[in-house]
């Protein structure tokens, strides 16, 4: 999107002196939609908000949490079904099912067996139950599954994606909030000068929701500075994506943008807010950790690990993907920025998903 257009949004807001609330809409893939702002920019329903996040996140407007809404990994859309599944064959066809835990002989089996016209009958040792609470006792009622049979008291729950037809587990769905936003004065000053301070270094994408590699940059000189004048921690962590060249003619490269846009979601989740966000290249992704040494690596790793093997590979990818990550940690030693963007030969941490 252009900077007029975002001017245009900032100046409608000036206009309407006012938060403006987001609206349910079933035709937007958020779930939600502004169509005031839709209508300004003439784009499709929830395009509109990754201008209102970019406009955000750069300082020129307020936010207040509205809600949270899950979205499918592999087509980010909201449209999803979370369904109660059989923890062995992961089908819906389940219900709950009465049981009866006969006391002297010790067998548990479905109502069912047990019937015999109007009388239970233990079809282990024959016997007739007659009273509840003292020949037998009937548990809670557990679940069962009308596909394979299994008997299971906590059913898993899984996530259809009515859009793409994904099916994944509830933790793997990516957790999108949804805010409200108002014109802040760095918002008012932006309209009465016809300028955004960041109109030449803007977000990389919508495609890709983080800093460009310039403006990471220019965040990761004024931690180093800190660093050098306060001996403060600093940590760059760079990802580099291993697409082998079959690889990207098998999915196509839109494929592939789309598969990185997905990762780069859950990066986003699962890194602090301090931490900063950004391309280094179209394969790489760099992230700046302030406060963060060398023994605070390996939970960050970890939890980039888990983030990364949630991502909906199969869909874009048919093969297993190179995942290799280069760690450098401040030390006084350094003089200058670039050294704390520079690679070792191997990678601290290779892994495939």
């Amino acid at each position: 999107m252009d900077v007029d257009s975002r001017l245009k949004i900032l100046a409608y807001l000036l206009d309407r002196n006012d938060w403006i609330e987001p609206k349910v809409s079933m035709v937007s893939v958020f779930g939600y939609a502004f169509p005031e702002v839709g209508e300004l920019l003439n784009c499709a329903p929830g395009e509109e908000l990754s201008e209102l996040t970019f406009l955000a996140a750069n300082g020129y407007l307020d936010t207040r949490h509205v809600d949270k809404i899950h979205l499918c990994p592999a087509c980010t859309h909201y449209n999803l079904n979370f369904r109660e599944v059989c923890t062995t064959c992961a089908s819906s066809n389940i219900a709950p099912t009465t049981h009866i835990h006969h006391y002297p002989c010790g067998y548990v089996a479905p109502e069912t067996e047990y019937r015999r016209g109007l009388d239970y009958v233990c079809p282990k040792c024959n016997k007739v139950l007659r009273h509840i609470g003292i020949d037998y006792e009937e548990p809670s009622a557990p679940m069962m599954c009308s596909e394979c049979a299994a008997v299971f008291s906590d059913a898993d729950v899984s996530c259809l994606c009515l859009n793409c037809e994904a099916r994944f587990d509830v933790s793997n769905a990516i957790k999108h909030p949804i805010m409200s936003y108002q014109l802040n004065p760095q918002g008012v000053n932006a309209v009465e000068t016809g300028r955004l301070a960041e109109s030449e270094h803007h977000l990389y994408a919508p495609d890709f929701p983080v800093y460009n590699e310039i403006v990471l940059t220019d965040h990761l000189k004024q931690l180093f500075l800190n660093s050098v004048r306060y001996g403060t921690e600093l940590c760059v962590l760079q990802i580099q994506f291993v697409l082998k060249g079959n690889e990207v003619a098998h999915v196509g490269l839109n494929d592939v943008h789309s598969w990185l846009r997905q990762v780069i979601l859950r990066i986003k989740e699962a890194v602090r807010d301090a931490d900063i966000v950004g391309m280094l290249q179209s394969d790489r992704l760099g992230l700046v950790m302030p406060g963060t040494g060398e023994q605070a690596v390996k939970p960050v790793y970890e939890k980039l690990e888990q983030a990364l093997r949630s991502s909906y590979r199969e869909q874009y990818v048919d093969d297993a993907i190179q995942v290799e990550l280069y760690s450098t940690v401040f030390s006084s030693d350094m003089k200058f920025t670039e050294q704390m963007l520079e690679t070792s030969p191997s990678a601290f941490k290779v892994l495939e998903i």
